[in-house]
């Protein structure tokens, strides 16, 4: 597995190979002289982009680990790659063979499933999230700009074009798909589909500032500096930061990790330093209550499933026995019995059913999002990016999609959804 990477500590592009990733996010790899193997965290510490792999590569899965044995087996190797540390080639020697420089070509070719899968997850292809900017066309093929969630782009080339007509399915009708077919493959996007002999493509990196969410904290007064900016109750108090809101926190530097308290209850295990920042954002989304805008709506939701699972069993059964005792003839009181329960079933399924509202709101610090008395808030500088996919029915009407580490957030059929997007993404230019 091969991947283009930009260091945001050191302001670096290379290629490297990959020896193991966790999470599907935190990718072990050289740093850019390959003179050692660090831990980066795509969206945070570097922007990784993964070029080539093959399926089965890996021969090793442990835990949140999928890699080479010989690399998530060394403990040695692990803990040396911890808070942010980097560990020698010359210390670790099974890495030398990889070290010679790769060089990749001017376009890649798509030729395997693996191909496909590379260029769809390289280009957010998957549910619209990669939003095709230019289409030129140049002889027989066709060329593709893609703009990614993270700003860069990837140029898809289609060679040798022999035929556009309608899709033959809608399932590709939210993103792209590419299949290989017979005499060479299908590209869809939308209601569309373009037939070709061939796949090329290549991708122009655009690199963004360094976030403070990025930053190593070793010292809690750099956090406390960077913290206030944002929350107005955050004090130092005898070497601990203390957050005074809806909730008290704490956070103090032990062993150069962060231990944190809640309302004088200790959280469990301990958050590195290069985390710090956005986890305690994450208690102080509420510090900047002016909203900027807000929508609510109502939807269908069940019943907790103990009431569920009395009701949809029993009430059909009593019906059934109820429905054949009306009939004299067996047939007829199998069929009463069918009738009354079908009748029973969709009786319970309403029953079932009861309103839930969700509010989103957007304000200075963050998006905030109710639903089911609960609330849960995202600053703006821990939202990696925000997609927008339109309605096709309802005009100003639409899904908004914001991407955290992890997580993907929807805001399903709002209105004014372009209004609200334009919002998000001025903020989190904003929080850089």
């Amino acid at each position: 597995m091969i991947a283009i990477i930009y260091d945001r500590n050191t302001e670096s592009t290379y290629v490297s190979p990959i020896f193991a990733i966790k999470n599907e996010w935190e990718f072990i790899v050289f740093n850019a002289d390959r003179t050692a193997v660090k831990l980066l965290k795509n969206w945070q510490s570097a922007a990784i982009y993964v070029v080539e792999q093959t399926e089965g590569e890996f021969d090793c899965q442990k835990g949140k680990w999928r890699g080479y044995e010989w690399v998530i087996g060394n403990t040695d190797l692990l803990k040396s790659i911890r808070r942010g540390r980097s560990a020698s080639v010359e210390e670790f020697s099974e890495f030398k063979k990889y070290t010679e420089e790769i060089i990749l070509p001017e376009w890649f070719e798509v030729k395997t499933d693996s191909d496909i899968q590379t260029l769809i997850d390289l280009a957010d292809l998957i549910d619209g999230e990669g939003e095709i900017k230019d289409i030129i066309r140049e002889g027989s093929a066709i060329l593709m700009r893609v703009k990614t969630l993270n700003g860069s782009y990837v140029n898809i080339r289609l060679t040798d074009v022999f035929e556009e007509c309608p899709a033959e399915s809608m399932d590709h009708i939210a993103g792209i798909g590419i299949e290989r077919r017979e005499g060479g493959f299908s590209f869809i996007y939308g209601d569309k589909q373009i037939r070709c002999r061939g796949i090329l493509w290549n991708i122009e990196i655009i690199t963004v500032p360094y976030l403070r969410i990025h930053r190593n904290y070793p010292d809690i007064s750099a956090l406390f500096e960077d913290i206030s900016l944002y929350v107005d109750n955050a004090e130092l108090i005898d070497g601990k930061l203390v957050i005074n809101g809806k909730d008290k926190i704490e956070a103090e530097l032990q062993n150069d990790e962060y231990i944190i308290t809640v309302n004088g209850k200790r959280e469990k295990g301990s958050v590195e330093d290069q985390d710090i920042y956005s986890h305690l954002l994450g208690y102080t989304y509420g510090v900047l209550p002016l909203c900027l805008w807000k929508f609510e709506r109502n939807r269908f939701c069940s019943l907790p499933k103990a009431i569920k699972n009395a009701f949809i069993p029993t009430i059909p059964a009593i019906f059934f026995f109820v429905g054949s005792a009306t009939s004299e003839s067996i047939a007829g009181s199998i069929f009463c019995g069918i009738l009354f329960g079908i009748f029973a079933m969709i009786a319970c399924v309403v029953f079932e059913v009861s309103f839930e509202r969700i509010s989103y709101e957007i304000n200075d610090s963050s998006v905030v999002i109710n639903k089911s008395g609960s609330s849960e808030g995202l600053p703006y500088n821990v939202i990696k990016d925000a997609a927008l996919k339109p309605s096709r029915i309802f005009k100003k009407r639409g899904t908004v999609i914001i991407k955290t580490d992890g997580k993907n957030y929807y805001f399903r059929s709002i209105q004014g959804a372009d209004e609200a997007y334009e919002l998000i993404k001025e903020r989190i230019k904003n929080s850089f």
